[in-house]
């Protein structure tokens, strides 16, 4: 059993009211002076303040995931566009149209250059696999 757990609960002997009471002096309040200090003026102008804050936000309380929050429709944009330089294979960012007519008159394309092919070495990997093969099953030295 853990150290901090207390075993012997005691259930309180007062009541309802009471207990309210005794929460009250806790906090510093009394019951009884809460209700006198607000006149029903008071009261019929907090509940017109209401009134008025419920007219202007008729659709009430928007509530979102914090996770998940609401996201703007996507929107086209035309630019920043990237062209791409085939022989230096390196790209470049044009911000608008006059930017996009300079990089291909200077000898840039739009379209992506082609990936490296992967050039596969058969002998390489069997001998690559030939020898991890061998070592794993090499005895270990005790």
């Amino acid at each position: 059993m853990p150290i901090n757990e207390f075993v012997n609960l005691r259930r309180s002997n007062l009541t309802k009211e009471q207990r309210r009471e005794a929460e009250a002096a806790i906090y510093g309040l009394s019951t009884n002076e809460m209700i006198n200090q607000i006149s029903p003026e008071e009261i019929e102008r907090m509940r017109a303040i209401i009134a008025q804050h419920d007219q202007t936000n008729k659709g009430g309380i928007k509530e979102f995931d914090l996770n998940n929050p609401p996201r703007l429709p996507y929107r086209f944009q035309e630019y920043p566009k990237v062209v791409y330089d085939h022989d230096g294979r390196q790209n470049f960012i044009v911000r608008n149209r006059e930017e996009e007519k300079e990089a291909l008159e200077s000898g840039l394309r739009l379209d992506p250059y082609t990936a490296e092919p992967v050039e596969a070495h058969p002998e390489a990997e069997a001998a690559e696999i030939e020898r991890l093969d061998k070592q794993a099953r090499k005895p270990r030295k005790q």
